[in-house]
């Protein structure tokens, strides 16, 4: 894991610690198709490389005043380790053993909760306000960032850089939708599993699809899409929301 990526996580988890809104704490698995997989599968090895990948994030929280959509701005640290064994006949290529994808992001994910978008909840959590379908379903929409590195480690610990011109890095613009779920846990904890589908266009994948030597790699510069299936679960803690009741609670006593 880059020192980078720890220190974006610390500072971002800083600064939602003393917000005055809601705060999370989130995690993700995601199952991923790149366009070059069956080729790699085919050529190189049975073990399909970057076919998963976890992250774990902080977020903030807001939301429009007269509109229950929500913003939750966050930072997270995304890898993925893998070992992998090519295929004894593999044409002369390295003698791979691990496939690392590692990184950070940040993104702006956006709560809408189509089934009760007019109606104004004060409270984080439903359990005591309605149905839990209606006051919890939510769509988002997550525009994002991420910055990642891709390896491939030899038996002799030799790395590969699998990016364009052989850098180690690439920016990435990401994006996903999908649906979700707040199941309310007391007044202050919110428990939000969620899933949804992520699109990056434009990985450069130039060094790869040399070694696979696949027929889409002429003309195309190296770069392939990755669609990307996500499950998450999210735990929402508002602290202010806490505060206020308990100066409510000082007053009415």
């Amino acid at each position: 894991m880059h020192l980078k990526s720890v220190i974006l996580f610390c500072i971002f988890s800083v600064i939602a610690l003393h917000g005055n809104s809601q705060i999370s704490v989130y995690t993700e698995y995601n199952q991923n198709q790149i366009d070059w997989q069956d080729e790699w599968q085919s050529r190189i090895s049975p073990d399909v490389i970057y076919g998963k990948s976890y992250s774990i994030g902080v977020a903030y929280w807001f939301r429009l005043k007269n509109r229950r959509i929500e913003f939750h701005p966050g930072a997270y640290i995304y890898l993925s380790n893998q070992r992998i064994s090519p295929y004894s006949n593999n044409n002369g290529l390295p003698d791979w053993t691990i496939a690392k994808q590692n990184g950070y992001g940040v993104e702006l994910p956006i709560h809408i909760y189509f089934l009760d978008f007019k109606e104004i909840t004060k409270a984080p959590t439903y359990s005591k306000e309605g149905t839990l379908f209606k006051k919890g379903v939510y769509g988002y929409v997550t525009p994002g960032y991420r910055r990642v590195s891709y390896e491939l480690i030899g038996y002799e610990s030799e790395v590969f850089m699998l990016t364009l011109d052989e850098v180690d890095k690439q920016n990435l613009f990401t994006i996903a939708a999908g649906f979700g779920l707040d199941v309310g846990i007391g007044d202050l904890f919110t428990i939000s599993p969620y899933g949804g589908v992520e699109f990056v266009p434009n990985m450069k994948w130039e060094t790869l699809n040399d070694y696979i030597e696949t027929s889409s790699s002429p003309g195309n510069d190296g770069r392939d899409n990755m669609t990307t299936l996500i499950v998450g679960i999210r735990l929402n803690l508002r602290p202010d929301y806490f505060r206020q009741t308990k100066v409510i609670d000082h007053i009415s006593y």
